[in-house]
């Protein structure tokens, strides 16, 4: 293109550039585009006219436009602020000058320093951004491999939580958001129930590097409902003794499941999963076949006299195999109902805590039998029981 006179001017709608022709000191010709910025003038220098013509027509056309700033970016800065977005990898330029203002205000001039140190700790690399729902999966699979019922707790539990928070990155959950999940559960112990659930989920999954290591994760930072302190039923001597003779009638093999849950306080689960190997009615000790290692639950129990009696009588000849059956307790309560006999929910254990703390007057030494912490004796069973009660409960013999 050929362009007699200089200055020449390149308009877009009411907006004018000027492109100037300058020789310099040694003969040579450059061309210059001028604009005003504002109240500021500015000017970029090109060697050919083609190139500043094409400079003149962009800034003419921006600043027509009303994108000032743009218009004010010399070439050089455009060529640098290309070359950031190609580094970006696709980030926005905002969102990382945005995270790199908040690292700065948390870390100071050690940002660096400080990633590095948090890299170090996490194994090298950021924690991969499971989702819920595949951190769900991820969860029940581990847990049936490692022998857990899935289905009575978790199976039940995080259908209605993988609807509502799956498809969020796990590591991005909020404590608010599981507080308000948990909001729709009314009744307390409902509530803490599926909190605790959550709990396990995303401490495994911190186990597993999905979460940092260091940090409390937000269900852990959610508090728990309070509990009402319901009362503890009991069932008496005498109605134990209306059990023993209805089962001694109506289901004798059920009689040594009664004699574990009322005379030596174990939990139903415990009942159904004693062997008889390791009951030893000699030494008047049993092992708790069902309880988990490393826990509370993994105990010796004295076997009274008259529990001894009871499970002698039904003992198998060769002393080996499970006790009695998955249903047992739920069997038993049955046939009581059915006979107008009601027993207390829990109250055959309730009455052996109670029993046996009224007895040996040691809640520390109740509370290892029991698998109980000491507060909790403290706290439910003192002085519920006499000691003439209690010894007539341990004397329901055959």
């Amino acid at each position: 293109m050929k362009i007699s006179r200089f200055p020449h001017k390149v308009k877009s709608g009411a907006v004018s550039v000027s492109v100037y022709r300058i020789t310099r000191a040694d003969k040579r010709q450059v061309f210059a585009v001028g604009w005003k910025d504002g109240s500021q003038h500015r000017r970029t220098q090109f060697a050919n006219l083609a190139e500043a013509l094409a400079e003149a027509k962009l800034k003419a056309e921006q600043l027509a436009a009303g994108r000032v700033e743009a218009a004010s970016l010399t070439l050089g800065e455009r060529d640098e602020y290309q070359a950031a977005k190609e580094r970006a990898d696709g980030v926005p330029l905002i969102q990382i000058v945005e995270e790199w203002t908040k690292a700065r205000a948390l870390a100071g001039a050690d940002m660096l320093r400080a990633c590095q140190l948090w890299a170090e700790r996490h194994g090298g690399k950021v924690a991969p951004s499971a989702t819920v729902a595949e951190a769900v999966e991820a969860f029940k699979k581990q847990k049936k491999a490692d022998g857990v019922d899935v289905k009575a707790g978790y199976e039940r539990t995080f259908p209605a939580f993988v609807e509502k928070l799956g498809a969020q990155p796990i590591g991005t959950v909020k404590p608010e958001a599981i507080d308000e999940y948990l909001a729709q559960f009314a009744h307390p112990v409902s509530r803490n129930s599926h909190h605790t659930r959550i709990v396990s989920l995303f401490r495994w999954a911190r186990k597993r590097g999905l979460l940092p290591l260091d940090v409390m994760t937000a269900p852990e930072r959610v508090d728990r409902a309070r509990e009402p302190r319901g009362e503890i039923g009991l069932v008496t001597s005498a109605q134990l003794r209306q059990a023993f003779a209805l089962l001694k009638k109506n289901g004798p093999q059920y009689v040594p499941a009664l004699a574990l849950a009322s005379l030596c306080g174990l939990r139903r689960a415990e009942v159904h999963g004693q062997t008889w190997e390791h009951i030893d009615l000699e030494r008047k000790l049993l092992r708790v076949s069902a309880a988990k290692p490393n826990t509370p639950a993994h105990r010796l129990v004295p076997i009274p006299a008259a529990g001894v009696a009871w499970l002698k009588k039904h003992r198998p000849k060769n002393g080996k195999g499970r006790l009695c059956s998955n249903l047992a307790i739920d069997r038993i309560r049955d046939i009581c109902r059915t006979a107008k006999l009601d027993l207390a929910d829990n109250g055959l254990r309730h009455m052996w805590i109670s029993a046996r703390v009224a007895v040996t007057g040691n809640v520390a030494e109740t509370a290892l039998e029991a698998g109980n912490s000491p507060s909790i004796i403290h706290q439910s069973y003192r002085e519920l029981v006499r000691k003439d009660e209690a010894a007539d409960w341990f004397a329901v013999a055959p």
